[in-house]
């Protein structure tokens, strides 16, 4: 219990969202508008989207071709990574690659999911929005209209007409869209144009990693699309970067070494790609990143009413995030008559200055006056920590 709840302690690393430990730093990086999110995949594969993964998508255009799926089995010979499998189904008309996409990928009647619509509200406001896909889909554009109302401004950008990667907001395809299935990036030709010939995804992402904190969602350790992305990437001058996945503690040494950190979430045992974790993760997260004085007023006095010991780390840590606050903390004290508090505010170093000779600032001042609303009433817990 004593380990746990150290975790949770003024000036740690951690925070408790769910039953997740969440980098505190990138959830500050949320609230400073200092983030892009980066897309996968997996976020177009749950319902009621249901679109195919990369790999599903490239058995499917082999099928288009009257050939065999690919082969997933690395040690036979005839094994080949999706890019370069997807270049040897049509060697001289990588267009036919193109077209086949998109008819399979044909998102007209598609609708976003939970998934996307939470991404969304991950940013305080349509100006700071800031997602880059490597999907072709358009369901973040539809997402956004249902999130904000209909007439919401939001800039879309598609390879090859990509923005300035260190001043952006709005939603970037990264690889082209199924609005303009021509330069949609797909097969290893498409890939080292888009990476190394021309370059024009590599000048969008670097300035983008030196300037952003970067957090991918819907992506997986063989994901071709990272293997791309680190490679085009030094791993100097650049911002953190982190990844929601589910995979297991012994990968995230390989995550890691990809100058990525990951933030595990656990897979639903019982059902086989159940990521009902992942959603709950991303929306409960989207719900505090947005919450106002009121949702805190509510969360504080359900809080303060119990002993602070019989509380899980989660809720802990939206006390801990109240207290650091210079606008949350006033209401923490206008809710909280409860005096089982004071000996647990003051074990978590947040009472020091009161007894130092040293400036306050206004948190200090705050609860300066929170203790004195107990001077009348129980002036012996006031001696006591004076004492101490």
């Amino acid at each position: 219990i004593i380990l746990s709840e150290h975790i949770f302690q003024r000036g740690s690393l951690m925070i408790k969202i769910t039953s997740v430990n969440f980098p505190k730093d990138l959830y500050n990086s949320f609230k400073e508008n200092n983030v892009v999110v980066f897309a996968g995949a997996g976020v177009s594969m749950g319902k009621p989207s249901g679109l195919p993964s990369f790999s599903k998508l490239a058995d499917d255009i082999a099928e288009c071709f009257g050939e065999k799926p690919m082969c997933r089995d690395k040690r036979d010979p005839l094994y080949r990574p999706i890019d370069l499998f997807l270049d040897e189904l049509s060697p001289n008309n990588k267009m036919a690659i193109n077209k086949r996409a998109a008819e399979i990928l044909n998102d007209r009647y598609k609708k976003p999911n939970d998934l996307h619509m939470n991404i969304i509200k991950l940013f305080k406001d349509t100006k700071n929005i800031r997602i880059v896909t490597t999907n072709f889909d358009r369901l973040f554009t539809k997402a956004f209209h249902k999130v904000y109302e209909k007439n919401a401004k939001l800039k879309i950008y598609s390879n090859p007409a990509l923005p300035l990667g260190g001043n952006f907001n709005g939603i970037v395809h990264l690889h082209g869209s199924l609005a303009d299935p021509e330069h949609m990036v797909l097969t290893r030709t498409h890939f080292g144009r888009a990476y190394l010939t021309d370059g024009g995804v590599r000048r969008f992402l670097l300035p983008l990693f030196q300037k952003y904190t970067v957090l991918f969602i819907g992506y997986s350790l063989d994901d071709v699309v990272m293997d791309y992305l680190q490679r085009a990437l030094p791993h100097e001058t650049m911002q953190k970067r982190y990844i929601l996945t589910g995979s297991k503690a012994d990968e995230s040494n390989k995550w890691k070494s990809l100058g990525v950190e990951p933030i595990r979430f656990e897979i639903t045992k019982e059902k086989e790609n159940d990521y009902s974790n992942l959603y709950d993760l991303v929306d409960k997260l989207a719900n505090r990143l947005n919450r106002n004085l009121i949702d805190w007023e509510n969360k504080l006095s359900s809080h303060c009413s119990k002993k602070p010991q019989s509380l899980d780390a989660e809720a802990v840590g939206e006390v801990i995030e109240a207290l650091e606050n210079r606008d949350i903390v006033t209401t923490f004290i206008q809710v909280n008559n409860n005096t089982d508090w004071i000996q647990w505010v003051y074990e978590r170093g947040m009472l020091d200055n009161l007894f130092k000779e040293t400036q306050l600032n206004k948190i200090d001042r705050i609860l300066g006056i929170w203790l004195s609303n107990f001077s009348n009433t129980h002036p012996e817990l006031l001696v006591g920590l004076l004492i101490k």
